[in-house]
């Protein structure tokens, strides 16, 4: 079984263009070249941490275990399994599933301005003794938008899971993005004054991808716990690729 050893590769990060240091646990230069391309990162140079090689495993065929007699299990009883936390797996640990839409209260302006129209018109017909109906149309315009941003809250939906983040959106079309968690740098939580009164948010995700390096979740309900989550989940898939990121100032 070839060593996985940890690498320190140095190189310029293609979506920010700032210098990067990244930890790279890998069995060979090939598979750090290629872990490295896919965070967008142009390497200058790769070191070998040598406190960072894993022990290796003996092979059971020359190992001095295998030359002892093979033990048979007694009469009536089966041979022993391996406990489950001894076999790896190949998920992160901590499984996050979430699924949520932008909270309605984002469209408040919208409905405001509806009422408000709807206000106006009718004192407009009052005053002027209901001559003045050619004017419904502009009850109708900002109405007419009020729908159009409420369906499209509608059919906009987050999903998390272990591995990635999902944002699917579009009234005609429908437009997926999706972020790989281990390419997320950072996180940033947006709460504007009104927003905080009705308990929501937007989050920024920051990630190394370079035709989509910024995605927003708006309007995010328990905005802090979600960004939390968002973290988490990066960190558990990290951990389960051997991915580690420093930046250079």
């Amino acid at each position: 079984m070839t060593p996985r050893r940890r690498f320190t590769v140095i190189g310029i990060d293609r979506g920010t263009g700032r210098e990067s240091r990244v930890v790279i646990t890998a069995g060979s230069l090939g598979e750090v070249e290629r872990l490295a391309e896919e965070l967008a990162l142009e390497v200058r140079s790769i070191e070998l941490d040598a406190v960072g090689e894993e022990p290796r495993l003996e092979d059971p065929m020359t190992s001095p275990a295998a030359e002892e007699p093979a033990r048979r299990p007694p009469s009536g009883t089966s041979p022993a399994t391996p406990h489950a936390s001894a076999i790896p797996s190949a998920t992160p640990h901590a499984a996050v599933a979430w699924v949520s839409s932008p909270s309605p209260w984002l469209n408040l302006g919208w409905w405001v301005a509806t009422g408000g129209g709807v206000l106006a018109y009718l004192v407009l017909l009052l005053v002027t003794a209901g001559l003045a109906w050619w004017s419904f149309p502009i009850v109708l315009a900002p109405l007419g938008v009020a729908l159009v941003k409420w369906l499209d809250l509608r059919l906009t939906r987050y999903e998390l899971d272990p591995e990635r983040l999902r944002v699917t959106s579009g009234i005609l079309t429908k437009r997926i993005e999706h972020v790989e968690l281990y390419r997320v740098k950072d996180t940033e939580l947006t709460i504007p004054i009104w927003e905080r009164i009705v308990g929501i948010g937007t989050i920024h995700v920051v990630s190394s991808d370079a035709t989509n390096p910024r995605v927003s979740l708006r309007g995010v309900r328990e905005p802090e716990k979600v960004r939390e989550s968002i973290r988490t989940a990066c960190e558990s898939v990290r951990r389960a690729r051997g991915v580690r990121e420093l930046d250079v100032s």
